[in-house]
């Protein structure tokens, strides 16, 4: 049972991260009267936005993003060290990010189902960046 609770705190965490990231950026356009010609879930700024916001995050706030955070989560290296930026690249731009858009969405499918059945829980992106995700209190 401890890695469907994981995996629902993993996606909440996730779905945290986008929905906050969406309004800030909404309001920021808002704000200062941004001609946007390209929906927020399209663009390019907003890829940028979000995988700088996902790789750099957790270097500054010990493995935490807000999503995270709010789940009682967070990313943390396999050797017990701090985390590194070549760890967060390989984790999401390259095991979440480029992956994902390659297998046309099935390592999403694939990293859930690691996640729930393998002991420690780790997805694809976890195992190319030597990460796994952990809860605490």
């Amino acid at each position: 049972m401890q890695g469907l609770t994981l995996l629902r705190k993993r996606f909440l965490a996730r779905l945290y991260d986008l929905l906050g990231l969406t309004i800030v950026f909404i309001v920021f356009i808002s704000i200062f009267n941004i001609e946007s010609n390209f929906p927020a879930d399209r663009g390019i700024y907003w890829q940028v936005v979000y995988i700088a916001y996902m790789t750099m995050l957790p270097l500054f706030w010990k493995g935490y993003v807000v999503g995270k955070w709010f789940t009682n989560i967070k990313v943390k290296p396999i050797n017990g060290e701090n985390l590194t930026l070549k760890n967060m690249v390989l984790r999401e731009l390259i095991g979440f990010y480029l992956i994902g858009i390659l297998s046309l969405g099935i390592a999403f499918i694939i990293s859930s189902v690691m996640i729930y059945k393998r002991e420690d829980n780790r997805g694809i992106h976890d195992l190319i960046g030597s990460t796994s995700v952990v809860e605490v209190d």
